[in-house]
């Protein structure tokens, strides 16, 4: 057994939630502190863990964070969050080869 890709987890949360289904993702520990607290990089991370951020609210969580847009790219190339699409949209989710 191996762990399933990202997108296909991502693509598993969209059709479940397109089919009116109420879905959550339980991905890890998510923290004390979920929504918006001042700190983006926690912030994503615990958003993350729990669900997939589409694009444009992941520009929404860094404008009320007063984060810089380099925010997003750090956790990209530190390999915290994968980016991937779904339906021509791209969403942001956690990425399971970190621990």
């Amino acid at each position: 057994m191996k762990r399933p890709d990202e997108s296909a987890i991502n693509e598993a949360f969209q059709i479940y939630t397109e089919a009116g289904l109420r879905t959550e993702l339980l991905l890890g520990f998510e923290g004390v502190n979920t929504g918006f607290t001042g700190n983006a990089i926690d912030d994503i991370v615990n958003i993350c863990t729990v669900h997939p951020i589409r694009e444009d609210t992941m520009a929404e969580l860094l404008r009320k964070d007063h984060a810089d847009p380099i925010t997003l790219d750090l956790l990209l190339h530190g390999k915290y969050i994968k980016r991937v699409r779904y339906n021509n949209n791209d969403f942001y989710i956690r990425n399971f080869a970190v621990q």
